[in-house]
């Protein structure tokens, strides 16, 4: 081939199998078939074609189907509440930590941050979890401050074995922090030190799931355009307190008893009093 051509000494000579031809071979050939379609496949391999031509096979959907369960993987230990956990809850101000009473635990401010440790028994090892939530409306004063007071209480806890620690955000709250509160959770609209007041209603919306503990958020303004009819909502005023339930609730009896535990704490808490 060499000597025919009078071709240069380093002229380079590739070997290509059959099937296997690279896309520089393939290009020098203007009908050369496209392997894309199978009927191009079918010619080039002499009928047999090399993939499974069948088609898609579709199966029914169903509205299940948008739901999607949730599962609990890197906290499992972390079960429901049973009581016996011991809380510390400090609450941030001019960046010192301010002691929370212990019949508000579990009660937070969209305006302030907060430092949480979750002391609790499981496998006959005693574990701790140190939380630092960030309301929405924080300010950055605080939310740096609650960072840096968390990493030095993770400092003084780390002769401790199990011990973890874990940002939380208002609204975006792990799975592992709402069962540790297991159904006493409440997040109000202001301040820690906005006094409560007895005139102006306030509507706090129930979310929960048959996989999560109920819990409460209260919404910016109370109004009935807020109301949609696949949750719960508790309304609290001077004269008396509801408990509404849209049409497309869950209606089981736990539903309903963790609605109305809710509804005994947000009652308790604008009471000023503490919930048993």
């Amino acid at each position: 081939m060499f000597r025919d051509k009078d071709r240069k000494p380093w002229t380079k000579v590739e070997r290509v199998p059959q099937g296997g031809e690279p896309y520089l071979f393939r290009e020098r050939f203007a009908d050369w078939p496209d392997l894309s379609h199978p009927n191009a496949v079918k010619k080039m391999f002499r009928g047999i074609p090399k993939f499974n031509d069948d088609k898609p096979k579709h199966r029914a959907f169903t509205v299940n189907d948008m739901f999607v369960e949730v599962v609990r993987s890197d906290f499992d230990e972390l079960d429901r509440a049973d009581g016996k956990e011991e809380y510390t809850v400090w609450l941030i101000k001019d960046q010192q930590k301010v002691d929370v009473p212990a019949h508000l635990h579990g009660h937070f401010y969209s305006g302030n941050c907060y430092i949480v440790i979750y002391v609790y028994l499981r496998k006959n090892t005693l574990r701790h979890m140190i939380w630092t939530w960030e309301g929405k409306h924080c300010s950055k004063v605080d939310a740096g401050s609650a960072a840096l007071l968390g990493k030095e209480e993770y400092k003084k806890m780390s002769r401790h074995p199990f011990l973890k620690q874990q940002a939380v955000f208002e609204n975006k709250e792990p799975v592992q922090f709402l069962w540790a509160f297991n159904g006493k959770y409440f997040v109000h609209q202001g301040h820690y030190e906005d006094p409560i007041s007895a005139t102006n209603p306030r509507m706090f919306h129930l979310r929960g799931t048959p996989q999560l503990p109920m819990h409460a958020i209260e919404v910016e303004a109370a109004q009935s355009s807020k109301l949609n009819s696949r949750d719960s909502f508790v309304v609290l005023s001077d004269k008396c307190n509801w408990v509404w339930h849209g049409r497309g609730t869950i209606s089981s009896a736990e539903h309903l008893a963790q609605s109305d535990q809710l509804a005994n704490g947000l009652h308790a808490w604008s009471q000023g009093k503490e919930l048993r």
